[in-house]
């Protein structure tokens, strides 16, 4: 297997291949230290009772860890075949209806953090936004602590209830460790057949304008749905009138904040087509005017694309019921589908871009006189 994988890729997927045949051992030794409240939680637990639900981690990681080892030895087709594997038994065959929320809930919480940070440092930067920042910002929080919704208690009972819930849910861990050993994969997949992904980059990286505006507006609807919990008038009542959902002011607050995560994934979307995405912008201290780092916009892009795609399945199961409506709910309003074929194709376009601006920068170096 001659490829141009860089050793230290193949290394850490070495390591989590590792890591995943000792939890496919225990799993199958000891069926109760699956990581899983239930069987439906992963999509292989349709098929298989919890106490086999190892067994296919176990199988998987063996052939994984025996093809790292074989290297070179091992045809590249059949290296090909054991990744291509490895990466659909962990992103998903162990995903489910836990992955989505796990990465949302993950994002919402580093929310609050985020604002605080940025708003700070555009107030600090750029004198001309100083005003209408702090002014905002006053408006939002006299109108928070006006409706009751944004108060000290709301804030803390809903922090305290969401770290609650990840850390008392094994699978958060679980989730999180399986995505990023099968992107650890997906990444050896891609350089083991370098030729068929460079000619698929070009053609990517030629429409990935339209990929980043359509990734965009998928990030709407959902945002938009969590954003009416705010209002006497949440989604849930309009489609469904024949029952009222109550929310609490904790339960608002973590729309208000779930719809942010929403808001600022599309800003960030925007960048992987935008200036500020490929040079720090000038308010930012210590890194104004440096080139972004490519793996700051892949690493999360991909992650959380690869969360969108694995979590689609269970929520449009959840929502289509046979009816036009629930049709409409699945495709409109969580259309996680679309939104991860999408933002994985921007992200993708972005690193042919920057490939592009790369190999156009060496190419002057390289003809000036020395």
């Amino acid at each position: 297997m001659e490829t141009t994988t860089p050793p230290r890729l193949k290394n850490l997927a070495l390591a989590g291949t590792l890591l995943a045949l000792a939890a496919g051992a225990l799993w199958t030794l000891r069926p109760e230290t699956v990581p899983y409240a239930g069987t439906s939680e992963v999509l292989l637990g349709t098929w298989l009772p919890q106490d086999r639900l190892g067994l296919p981690l176990l199988v998987a990681s063996l052939l994984g860890t025996a093809a790292l080892t074989a290297g070179s030895r091992l045809p590249r087709a059949a290296f090909g075949g054991v990744a291509t594997a490895e990466a659909a038994t962990l992103l998903v065959g162990y995903q489910g209806s836990a992955t989505m929320p796990t990465f949302g809930y993950a994002l919402a919480m580093c929310i609050p953090v985020l604002l605080v940070v940025v708003g700070a440092l555009a107030i600090v930067r750029m004198p001309r936004w100083r005003v209408p920042l702090l002014g905002l910002t006053a408006g939002v929080v006299a109108a928070g602590a006006w409706s009751g919704v944004l108060t000290w208690s709301n804030v803390r009972s809903t922090l305290g209830a969401i770290v609650g819930k990840l850390a008392d849910s094994p699978f958060f861990f679980a989730n999180l460790a399986t995505v990023a050993v099968g992107l650890a994969w997906v990444a050896l997949l891609v350089t083991t057949f370098p030729g068929a992904v460079r000619r698929a980059t070009g053609w990517v990286t030629r429409h990935r304008r339209g990929f980043t505006v359509g990734a965009i507006l998928c990030a709407a609807p959902y945002g938009l749905a969590r954003l009416m919990w705010l209002t006497p008038w949440p989604l849930e009542n309009l489609l469904d009138t024949s029952t009222r959902l109550e929310l609490d002011d904790s339960t608002r607050l973590w729309g208000l904040m779930l719809g942010s995560a929403c808001l600022l994934g599309a800003i960030l979307t925007s960048g992987l087509i935008s200036r500020w995405g490929e040079v720090f912008p000038r308010w930012i201290p210590g890194y104004a005017g440096r080139p972004v780092p490519v793996a700051l916009a892949a690493v999360p892009g991909f992650t959380v694309a690869t969360a969108l795609l694995a979590g689609a399945p269970s929520m449009m199961a959840i929502n289509i019921d046979g009816t036009l409506q629930g049709w409409l709910v699945a495709l409109l309003v969580f259309p996680f589908a679309p939104w991860g074929i999408l933002l994985g194709l921007a992200v993708w376009g972005y690193l042919g871009h920057r490939q592009v601006q790369h190999a156009a920068v060496t190419t002057q170096l390289a003809a000036v006189p020395r």
